[in-house]
């Protein structure tokens, strides 16, 4: 029986030399994912104009700039709240039903989700289970432990907004996509794999910006942290202030890629009694850790 081209032509096994160059592409894409460099938004605006033009749909004519997650969740319920008696006092508690639909609609789903799709049908197409996987262990997770796993996670559990996060876990995430954007540049560009170049876009903005979300008519581009402060090990860490600072003085607080209270850091909250009861058994740790500094 003579085999399908798909199958001649799958891509069964990586050389040497393909293996060696993943370290390269972890490199880049942590560069990117991990930037501080302010958002560039003449050239994030180009970039999410070809987003909307490969999914097929019409520019957006209005763009906006905020310069954290908290300020671009909020700044979008307001926006789509429309008018100018919004109680901004209640933004927070309005966001998820008042915005989550319009990321939800077809522009998300062609501009992210279609474009994601038929990529992966084109790449997989050529190459086999076995290459799929060692890529996806070697690059694509390495990105995400540093980059997902240790900052966005943390971003997103930040308790004081935790409605707003609704809002934002639903936006495309620019650099945040680091991890997976590593995983199709490596294997479109080391394997030579052939499709239609939809991600082109998604990589331009992931360079440009922190975070990105797509309506009918509007784009909001989102600002990267201006600081981010790692212990030796690589984890969010900082022992007299924010782990992550954005430009609009929105915080992340965190002790050796523990997420806490910032109150902690300052001794207007932390007690032993919190350190030995506290129901969340990382910031317990946590918490001890820094008693335990305070006493030397």
């Amino acid at each position: 029986m003579k085999q399908s081209p798909r199958q001649t032509n799958m891509i069964e096994k990586l050389t040497q030399e393909q293996i060696d160059k993943m370290p390269l592409y972890v490199d880049r894409w942590l560069k990117i994912a991990l930037s501080t460099e302010p958002l560039d938004f003449g050239r994030a605006k180009e970039a999410a104009i070809k987003c909307y033009e490969i999914a097929g749909l019409e520019p957006p004519k209005y763009f906006y700039h905020f310069e954290s997650p908290y300020s671009a969740a909020t700044g979008a319920a307001i926006l789509g709240l429309g008018g100018s008696g919004v109680d901004k006092n209640q933004v927070r508690d309005q966001v998820e039903d008042q915005v989550e639909d319009q990321v939800r609609d077809q522009v998300k789903h062609q501009v992210e989700h279609q474009v994601e799709d038929q990529v992966r049908d084109q790449v997989r197409d050529q190459v086999g289970a076995q290459v799929w996987r060692q890529v996806r262990d070697q690059v694509e997770e390495q990105v995400w432990a540093h980059v997902g796993a240790q900052v966005w996670h943390q971003v997103g559990a930040a308790q004081v907004w935790a409605q707003v996060w609704a809002q934002v876990e639903e936006q495309i995430w620019g650099a945040r996509n680091a991890e997976w954007l590593a995983f199709y540049d490596f294997l479109t560009t080391e394997l030579n794999i052939k499709y239609d170049n939809k991600l082109s876009g998604l990589i331009e903005l992931s360079k440009h910006c922190g975070g990105w979300a797509p309506y009918e008519n509007a784009v909001i581009l989102q600002d990267r942290p201006y600081e981010i402060n790692w212990d030796d090990q690589k984890r969010l860490h900082c022992e007299d202030g924010p782990a992550i600072k954005y430009r609009d003085g929105f915080c992340v607080h965190s002790w050796h890629g523990t997420r806490i209270p910032k109150e902690w850091l300052d001794g207007r909250m932390l007690t032993p009694k919190i350190a030995l009861t506290h129901e969340n058994v990382e910031q317990r740790r946590a918490a001890c850790g820094i008693l335990g500094t305070r006493e030397l």
